[in-house]
């Protein structure tokens, strides 16, 4: 008797070899020696440095595979033109088990009849559908009230699986949450995020992670103001400043370095310090390379025509540093504290400046921000660590200091 197998099998090998010789440009392969996880390969994301090199990236996702024959029980290209979507049925089990991964996963379907590929991130597919509420049986029953086995998800034919898909892979990150966390949100670093404080960044980047904070409270930028109107000196000086008008969504808050408890009690307990919320219309600026500071006439100015027009709030980011807390990188303060709050002061518009030892903690704190930007921004604490290894400081104990 001759040895047989199921055609399907084959049909199987070969879109996969398919599917194989796409990803292996934009990744390296990942396969599991034995079928239990419902994920069929997966692909670490790589990406290009120049035109001979690739990194490996910190990405991976997943994709589970499922196949339409080019048949009436399959899919053929008739049938395939006349429907917006291709159906696919799927066990609730495996989308369940889907959702639970921290990495993202796309069922990915191959139709045979057009040779092309369809895939959905399963993850947006069941927070747009069910939500939570997919682990709840209930949900799951058929007309009669009977428990469902199977679901049936619908693949939008604008999901092909082209250049353009391939592009969206790099948006994906995952991160660990079994480490540090802050009221409950998990945070991507074991840093002390009260007491951290960034070095003087690049104007660039310093306006890039200005703009990225402003972005995940959801800024949305109505118009441009003149910011040299109220730094009189600095084009002269070489100022890098820019004014916005806007609308935050979301609150924006932060509290003050100088307010706060950095060092714990016995117990371990610490008060935040002067805290500041700020959501609705406001004006941002945003002074990445420091010179000059405001002209307080200006400013007073600029107060009263944003209080006529209905703009309570102000924030200001400066890029340096408040106190003298920045010799440790060899550099002197530059508060621009009293000309902001001195200027404002009697009218309804409320303006309390960040400096580099208040904004640290919102950077670590904004973990997708921080995530963008960990690799760019430099610390302070590294300058420390630094000059303390290579004896240009010394830490001592407060015995050690009152004993000299």
């Amino acid at each position: 008797m001759a040895i047989v197998f199921d055609r399907r099998d084959e049909s199987e090998q070969i879109y996969t070899a398919k599917f194989l010789s796409l990803a292996t440009r934009h990744g390296v392969i990942i396969r599991y020696e034995t079928d239990r996880a419902a994920l069929d390969l997966g692909l670490h994301l790589t990406a290009p440095l120049d035109s001979r090199s690739k990194r490996v990236t910190s990405s991976r996702v997943w994709f589970q595979f499922k196949g339409k024959e080019d048949s009436p029980n399959g899919l053929t290209k008739e049938q395939f033109s006349q429907k917006p979507a291709i159906p696919q049925s799927v066990k609730i089990e495996h989308l369940r088990q889907w959702f639970r991964y921290a990495e993202p996963v796309y069922l990915t379907v191959y139709v045979e009849a057009v040779d092309k590929f369809f895939a959905v991130d399963i993850n947006r597919v069941i927070e747009e559908r069910w939500g939570a509420s997919i682990f709840k049986d209930e949900i799951f029953t058929d007309e009669q009230g009977k428990p469902q086995k199977s679901i049936t998800i619908q693949i939008p034919k604008t999901a092909e699986v082209n250049e353009a898909f391939w592009d969206t892979l790099s948006g994906h990150r995952s991160m660990r949450i079994d480490g540090a966390s802050y009221q409950g949100h998990p945070l991507a670093h074991s840093h002390d995020s009260q007491a951290r404080i960034p070095q003087i960044m690049e104007p660039d980047l310093f306006e890039d992670v200005v703009g990225g904070l402003l972005v995940a409270h959801r800024y949305n930028m109505n118009g441009w103001g003149d910011a040299y109107a109220i730094y009189t000196e600095g084009i002269s000086a070489g100022d890098r400043v820019s004014m916005s008008i806007g609308k935050l969504y979301d609150p924006y808050q932060y509290d003050l370095y100088l307010t706060r408890e950095i060092g714990a009690d016995a117990d371990g307990y610490r008060e935040d310090g002067q805290t500041f919320k700020i959501q609705g219309p406001c004006a941002v600026v945003i002074h990445s390379l420091v010179r000059t500071k405001p002209d307080r006439d200006m400013l007073r100015g600029l107060a009263e025509t944003l209080a006529a027009q209905g703009i309570k709030n102000v924030l200001v980011f400066v890029n340096h540093f408040m106190t003298s807390i920045g010799a440790i990188d060899g550099k002197a303060p530059f508060n621009c504290f009293p000309d902001y709050t001195e200027a404002f002061r009697g009218l309804d518009v409320h303006c309390v400046p960040q400096h580099l030892e208040d904004l640290g903690k919102n950077i670590s704190l904004a973990t997708n921000v921080y995530m963008d930007f960990r690799e760019r921004i430099p610390w302070l604490d590294e300058v420390l660590d630094r000059k303390v290894k290579t004896g240009e400081l010394k830490i001592v104990t407060p015995e050690e200091y009152y004993s000299q």
